[in-house]
């Protein structure tokens, strides 16, 4: 597999204070329901595992919705 066709992003592989990118990218996933933005779902994520960088999230967000698996909504 080509890197540019790899599913994984940074968020995936980040450590963070109290879990890792396992836990981060659950949570974000989680959180993402249409009522919060990005940089709410950071801010929960953060509050719950430590510090990540919104650019993450919002990366895994868009990952997301490119796989479908999430949707974008105004």
């Amino acid at each position: 597999m080509r890197n540019s066709e790899r599913s994984d992003t940074e968020l995936l592989n980040y450590e963070g204070r109290w879990g890792g990118g396992e836990e981060y990218a659950y949570e974000v996933l989680n959180s993402a329901g249409g009522r919060r933005n990005a940089q709410e779902i950071r801010d929960a994520v953060s509050a719950e595992y430590g510090p990540v960088p919104v650019e993450m999230v919002l990366e895994y967000l868009q990952a997301l919705e490119k796989i479908g698996v999430v949707a974008r909504v105004n």
